[in-house]
């Protein structure tokens, strides 16, 4: 897992042209707007990840990740890392950009909490009892750009967690780029 991680980020690094890091957060698209409560939460699909994205090609982004979702279908969260390649073709200096592309994540699940793990010093223990599950994204939106460093991203993903089971989800986020 370790070296997976190592791998995808230094393959990044290496292909990149401009590179960025980023963290978003996302929740289950829910049809009949029903008001969020606290206990309801629970009843819902809702993650988080943190991302380096490098610029592979212009305008394509390859992007390793780590993340955390939480799956009520089976009554636990998972913690995982993942690769994402999103296309953001940019014409000139306008602000609005579409975004759009595919993500593979290695989910690892769990009968414990991934936070008391590492709050007790047992996180490899965490991942060597965990059951690894595949997990395919594909997702649209748009990037706001607020000059060259940092953008708004907010998009619309379709997260297949097994072949007869797939929840759509809304994301959001913040990106910043380190142009070289």
């Amino acid at each position: 897992m370790k070296r997976i991680a190592f791998l995808l980020i230094i393959a990044s690094l290496v292909f990149g042209g401009r590179l960025g890091i980023g963290i978003s957060g996302g929740g289950q698209y829910v049809e009949n707007y029903e008001t969020l409560t606290p206990e309801r939460l629970e009843t819902l699909f809702y993650g988080a990840k943190f991302s380096i994205k490098a610029e592979a090609l212009p305008n394509v982004f390859l992007e390793p990740s780590i993340g955390y979702i939480n799956n009520p279908s089976i009554s636990q969260s998972a913690a995982g890392i993942g690769l994402a390649m999103t296309i953001k073709p940019r014409l000139g200096n306008f602000p609005i950009v579409p975004s759009f592309g595919f993500e593979g994540s290695l989910l690892l699940y769990n009968e414990s909490n991934i936070s008391d793990a590492i709050r007790a010093g047992q996180f490899e223990e965490f991942i060597k009892t965990s059951s690894p599950e595949l997990m395919g994204v594909g997702f649209a939106g748009l990037s706001l750009f607020l000059g060259k460093s940092v953008s708004i991203d907010c998009a619309y993903s379709y997260h297949r967690f097994s072949p007869q089971y797939g929840v759509e989800m809304i994301w959001a986020g913040v990106s910043y780029y380190i142009n070289w």
